[in-house]
């Protein structure tokens, strides 16, 4: 097998693929005709070293972009949050069977989707910030940042059903708002998706242990609870509303821990 077929072997086996991979082997073509007697090496080694050369690199600009499709994300949520607000549309007292079921649902896995993508894309920020790029670390940045860019994707989702949900109830123009502001963040989420599954692609699974105590892990669930409770009776005025939504809070982050926990790097 030639040198160049082995070494497409390599990089494929290696995750390096695509555009990469034929960056890579054009590069070294090109060495290899300007000095046909270099000593490259052989394709194994090469595709081992470039990927351990690129893991960080790439993490690094997954981690980035995706923080920056998740902060658009955010401002687009608030802008609509903002426009029902000020032309009061939030409640439709005609609204009930199948498509006041579908409203509040999808009302509900926004609020959900929307703290996870936050807790998430906060936590695959730490490795970076405290300049980690041990392979552990580097994995559970990507694995932080493939779980906030898929709860984003899954309020975009729930954005678009309830604005088209709502679309007979609400003036065209704010219809219009809601879906243009849901789907605004897709031209940067998408290209972060594939970034932060190129460098998950060159990232071998390595254990990864728990970076925060059962105690702080605990004291952090109890004041999310406490506050949206708090928040919760305050603005409404109403201990029961307070008490319900504080439920709620407490269900949605323990099937958060549940799911997310073992991916997030809070436990092994």
């Amino acid at each position: 097998m030639s040198f160049e077929r082995s070494l497409r072997t390599e990089l494929d086996r290696v995750g390096i693929r695509g555009a990469l991979a034929r960056r890579i082997e054009a590069e070294l073509a090109d060495h290899r005709r300007c000095d046909p007697d270099a000593p490259l090496g052989e394709p194994r080694r090469l595709a081992e070293s470039f990927a351990r050369d690129l893991r960080a690199p790439l993490t690094g600009r997954a981690v980035r972009r995706g923080f920056i499709a998740l902060s658009l994300t955010a401002v687009a949520l608030v802008a609509v949050v903002l426009a029902y607000s000020a032309t009061d549309q939030w409640a439709h007292p005609d609204v009930f069977g199948t498509r006041g079921a579908v409203i509040a649902g999808s009302g509900v896995t926004i609020v959900v989707a929307a703290q996870v993508a936050f807790v998430a894309g906060m936590l695959a920020l730490l490795p970076l910030v405290l300049a980690r790029t041990d392979q552990a670390s580097l994995l559970v940045a990507q694995r932080r940042m493939s779980v906030a860019l898929g709860s984003a994707s899954v309020v975009i989702a729930a954005e678009l059903v309830q604005a088209v949900a709502q679309r007979p109830v609400v003036p065209g123009w704010l219809f219009a708002v809601s879906a243009l502001a849901a789907v605004a963040p897709l031209p940067v989420l998408l290209p972060a998706t594939r970034t932060v599954r190129l460098a998950r692609s060159l990232t071998p699974d390595v254990p990864v242990r728990g970076m925060f105590s059962t105690a702080l892990l605990l004291g952090a669930a109890v004041a999310a609870v406490a506050t949206m409770s708090v928040g919760s009776a305050l603005a409404e005025r109403s201990l029961a509303e307070g008490a319900s939504r504080g439920a709620i809070e407490a269900l949605a982050i323990a099937a958060s821990f549940v799911l997310f926990a073992r991916r997030l790097g809070l436990r092994r």
